[in-house]
């Protein structure tokens, strides 16, 4: 018997996403994200949809074990991040991300980080608690320091630096 995956993508790049309003972009992504919790999904895709900032309600995505909210115009993260235990794959490259939360440190299930294309000069010292990480893309971003608790990690890392 086949087993499908739980995914639920966001990715429609129909026209009408490039004309959604940032307030548009939230509601679209909040009724995503409300379907996702309904069905279980363990995915969430929200790329190019020109997120500002994340809904709350992504919160209650606990299950959620990849997220991708890449190529959107995040400067920031939630701290409730963090909350998002179960995430194996992150991707929010291609943002506007200046700096990240140290609640990204509880995310200790995450084997892979996608944070390139962002202005980033450096990350928390939480950072080296992501002992599964196995790959790290931090490319194009503005990074000054790397925080000492990253040592022996990125020897463990497929990492593009």
């Amino acid at each position: 018997m086949a087993k499908f995956s739980k995914v639920a993508n966001v990715t429609e790049k129909e026209s009408v996403m490039s004309d959604l309003s940032h307030e548009q972009a939230y509601q679209y992504a909040h009724d995503k994200i409300r379907k996702a919790l309904l069905s279980e999904k363990t995915e969430l895709n929200l790329t190019d949809i020109d997120l500002v900032e994340l809904p709350d309600l992504l919160q209650k995505l606990t299950q959620v074990r990849s997220l991708s909210l890449s190529g959107n115009q995040l400067t920031s993260l939630p701290n409730w991040i963090g909350h998002l235990t179960q995430l194996r794959s992150l991707d929010i490259s291609r943002n506007q991300l200046i700096r990240l939360p140290d609640s990204l440190g509880n995310l200790t299930q995450l084997r892979s980080i996608n944070l390139s294309h962002n202005q980033l000069t450096t990350l928390p010292d939480s950072f080296g608690q992501l002992t599964q990480l196995r790959a790290l893309d931090l490319s194009h971003n503005q990074l000054i320091d790397l925080p000492d608790s990253l040592g022996s990690l990125l020897d463990e890392v497929d990492k593009t630096l």
